[in-house]
């Protein structure tokens, strides 16, 4: 008992250090400079982590130097499907990125706001869950949107879900240059192919009001807000009976769990009709899923992780894989190498990355959320979904990573940063002072193997 718990211990304060990393800087292309074998173990741990489940194109999106966009991780992970030999015919389908996928990416960036264009995040049943910013209507951006649709489809997507509530021109920060946003017209004219629902969901600012101080259900104000929900198509079977006329009036949980349920239903039953030997909503390969927000940092990693952890929870993503290495795949892949500007959000107030953590423990007790209650047949035949090496239930699973989120949240606090901000110290790793001198003592020893898989 005393070596699990000693082991328990390192893991937590591994993720504490990787927080606390976090918190001192918000990663783009510059960092590399800065944290040099950092990033390098980051991203190489992050790497081995989905392989524990899945195959990767031979060759990662190299992004070292920012060439496809500055605040995206240096090297893209590709996923092409399943990585075990345990595979039904239907799931061993692998997926095909297209050739010259760099210089594809590299014309079609600036459709996008601050560049940040469509790629994957995930793959689930076959189908790419894609990130990106939301489009910029600037007029020289014509032909770069040509190049975004092409990369759409290249990457199979057919439902974008935006998640905006802005309509106003977006401030480019440090400047007065304004950035006009994507209009009606404007996706008329180019992506009318694509179905897009229109999820409106409060941007970062709204959380500097969570959690509310006397602990009641707290909703967005959308008073003069021009953004509307909009559903195109038919809805997934899991979501279907949700009054979605009533949006405006649900809390923020209630916001959130809705949403997750749409989003969810839509990658679960497209990989439904891969298994079945359809193609899905009856458009062939094309069933991938597009999520953003405006600037594709703060509303989209929620979303993102939030659905990883969901269906790693009931072995549909991940299977293998145990509460401390998922929450170090969430935070360091979807969170900090995608760009969340976590320095700045602490010091607006502004606790999304928070939240989300919060969610999942919430959603430890929202059963409408199991696609294995909605959907049976996902967990005999997709593949993905294998023996439980944890021998932990849903709830379980999605509880241990909520507490030890909040654990290492709660540790790094106190933490009083790095050394001395852009000095990287002898040694190649900067210490990270957690709670007092003795763990900061413990991380200096540990830090070298912070992402060694050899600790689950």
């Amino acid at each position: 008992m005393a070596q699990v718990n000693s082991k328990q211990h390192e893991q937590s304060l591994l993720i504490t250090h990787l927080l606390s990393r976090m918190q001192s800087a918000e990663y783009n292309a510059s960092l590399i400079g800065e944290w040099p074998e950092f990033i390098a173990q980051l991203s190489s741990s992050i790497e081995q982590i989905i392989l524990r489940d899945y195959r990767l194109c031979d060759a990662a999106l190299d992004n070292e130097s920012g060439q496809v966009c500055a605040t995206y991780p240096p090297r893209i992970f590709l996923p092409t499907g399943l990585a075990t030999k345990l595979l039904t015919s239907s799931a061993s389908k692998q997926f095909r990125y297209p050739r010259r996928l760099s210089d594809l990416c590299c014309s079609a960036a600036g459709a996008r706001v601050r560049g940040r264009l469509p790629l994957p995040a995930l793959i689930c049943q076959g189908r790419l869950l894609c990130r990106s910013a939301t489009l910029s209507a600037w007029p020289t951006g014509e032909e770069a949107r040509g190049s975004d649709k092409i990369l759409l489809d290249s990457l199979c997507v057919s439902h974008i879900v935006d998640l905006t509530t802005e309509s106003r021109p977006l401030l480019v920060p440090g400047t007065q240059v304004r950035v006009p946003l994507w209009t009606a017209e404007l996706w008329l004219s180019c992506y009318a192919d694509f179905r897009r629902l229109h999820l409106p969901y409060p941007g970062c600012d709204f959380f500097s009001n969570w959690p509310a101080v006397d602990g009641a259900p707290l909703r967005y104000d959308w008073t003069g807000q021009a953004a509307t929900l909009r559903l195109n198509g038919r809805l997934p079977a899991c979501a279907a009976a949700i009054a979605w006329q009533e949006y405006r009036s649900w809390d923020l949980d209630r916001l959130t769990a809705n949403y997750l349920l749409i989003m969810l239903g839509y990658l679960t039953e497209s990989g439904l009709a891969q298994m079945a030997g359809a193609g899905g909503d009856g458009d062939g390969q094309c069933s991938g899923l597009l999520l953003h927000c405006l600037s594709g940092w703060d509303r989209t990693p929620l979303f993102v992780s939030l659905i990883r952890l969901l269906l790693w929870s009931e072995g549909l993503a991940h299977a293998s894989l145990s509460p401390s290495e998922i929450l170090r795949l969430c935070l360091g892949y979807d969170w900090f190498l995608w760009g969340h500007r976590l320095p700045d959000r602490l010091a607006k107030g502004q606790r999304i990355l928070e939240y989300c953590f919060h969610f999942v423990g919430l959603a430890a007790d929202l059963p409408e959320l199991s696609m294995v209650s909605h959907y049976p047949l996902i967990a005999g035949g997709s593949g993905d979904h294998c023996s439980n090496p944890n021998g932990m239930t849903r709830a379980e699973k999605l509880r241990c990573v909520s507490a030890m989120f909040a654990g290492a949240l709660r540790r790094s606090s106190g933490s009083a940063g790095v050394d001395e901000p852009g000095r990287e110290v002898a040694g190649s790793d900067r210490s990270v002072s957690l709670a007092g001198a003795a763990a900061g003592a413990v991380l200096g020893v540990l830090s070298a193997a912070l992402f060694n898989d050899s600790l689950p």
